[in-house]
C-alpha cells in the first residue's frame, strides 16, 4: 500500500513581514502545491506589534493561503483573556493562523509534529521543561515517532 505524500512548507524568521511571507507562500502553493500547511519557526513578529501584524488577517482584509502554525505562545493583548489551547496545543490567532502555544506532539494534517517553543536565549528552565514534556509523550507505550521536530531556533 502506498501512503500519499503530505506536502508542508516551513518558514524561518519572518520578523513581522506577514504580507510578504503569505504572498510568497501563495505563489509557491499555486505553482508547486497543494501544501497542507505552513510551519513557522523563529522570530515570527520581530519588532512589529503582534496585534497590528495580525489585524488585517483577523478583520479579513487579508487572507492566508494555507493553514499556518506559529511556534510559541500567542501575543497577549491588553485586557484580553488568555485563550486556552485545544487538545493539540493550538490557539487560533486569526483565520488560518494558529499558535502552537505549548510543548508537545500534535497531529497536524496527517503529520505528527513535535513542537518545543522557546529560544535558547529565553529562560533555559522553560526550554528544558518543554523538551521534557515532548520526551514524556515520546516515552508512552506504542509511541510510533514523529515526522517533524519544530523548535524556535531553526
Amino acid at each position: 500500500m502506498t501512503v500519499p505524500a503530505i506536502k508542508a512548507l516551513v518558514a524561518g524568521d519572518c520578523r513581522g513581514q506577514l504580507a510578504q511571507l503569505f504572498d510568497r507562500v501563495k505563489t509557491v502553493h499555486e505553482k508547486h502545491g497543494p501544501f497542507v500547511c505552513l510551519l513557522c519557526t523563529g522570530d515570527f513578529y520581530g519588532d512589529v506589534d503582534p496585534a497590528e501584524a495580525l489585524a488585517p488577517y483577523v478583520s479579513g482584509e487579508l487572507t492566508v493561503p494555507v493553514r499556518t502554525y506559529v511556534l510559541g505562545a500567542p501575543p497577549s493583548a491588553a485586557g484580553a483573556e488568555a485563550a486556552e489551547p485545544d487538545s493539540d496545543g493550538r490557539i487560533e490567532l486569526a483565520p488560518q493562523i494558529f499558535s502552537l502555544a505549548t510543548a508537545g506532539i500534535s497531529t497536524l494534517h496527517g503529520l505528527r509534529v513535535a513542537h518545543v517553543p522557546g529560544s535558547a536565549s529565553a529562560a533555559a528552565e522553560a526550554l528544558a521543561e518543554g523538551a521534557a514534556a515532548v520526551r514524556s509523550e515520546a516515552s508512552a507505550p506504542g509511541f510510533a515517532g514523529v515526522d517533524v521536530l519544530l523548535t524556535h531556533d531553526w
